[in-house]
């Protein structure tokens, strides 16, 4: 006599619609997984981002102070670069206790463009009477990676909330300036 073999209840296959509802609930879990990653990814690159304005802020307010410290050493508002295009020794002595040749936490290398008298305007450039420390990209290992979103941050912080105008400006390329006092 040939046995049969039964089928086992505990280790029978489940029901064909129950595998599929298995699979959806797998998917769904990875899905939730993948978006609480992605969520707490996002979250962790703000709060990056934010540390990283917050440090250009407290960067630009050094460096505005030694110029402001130098200004009132010489007994003059007015910062000129020398013929050959340098800052003042003194004054590049006082940057030196600042971030001023480290570079901003976005990149770029932190840059002075000084004043025009008068506030007469050069073809495509802004008005400015007083001088001003802007970030450049122009060195090539040092990229600047500020967005509009952290512009507005900081501009929020330092000044007017309006890129155009006030003190901390959007410039050429949208790099930023922040122009000191007027004489």
């Amino acid at each position: 006599m040939i046995r049969r073999r039964h089928a086992d209840p505990v280790r029978s296959p489940p029901p064909s619609g129950r595998r599929g509802s298995l699979v959806f609930e797998a998917v769904f879990g990875l899905l939730i997984l993948a978006a609480a990653g992605w969520l707490a990814a996002e979250c962790t690159n703000r709060l990056v981002q934010r540390r990283r304005c917050e440090r250009f802020v407290s960067d630009l307010r050094e460096i505005a102070g030694a110029f402001q410290r130098y200004a009132l050493e010489v007994d003059g508002p007015a910062v000129a670069r020398s013929a050959s295009g340098e800052l003042p020794p003194r004054l590049l002595e006082m940057l030196d206790a600042t971030a001023w040749r480290k570079g901003s936490p976005f990149g770029g290398t932190y840059e002075w463009v000084p004043g025009v008298p008068g506030g007469a305007k050069p073809r495509g450039a802004l008005r400015l009477e007083a001088g001003a420390i802007t970030v450049t990209a122009y060195h090539p290992a040092r990229p600047l990676t500020l967005g509009r979103r952290d512009l507005l941050y900081i501009d929020r912080e330092l000044d007017d909330h309006d890129l155009a105008t006030g003190r901390f400006r959007a410039g050429f390329n949208g790099w930023p300036r922040y122009v000191l006092a007027a004489p």
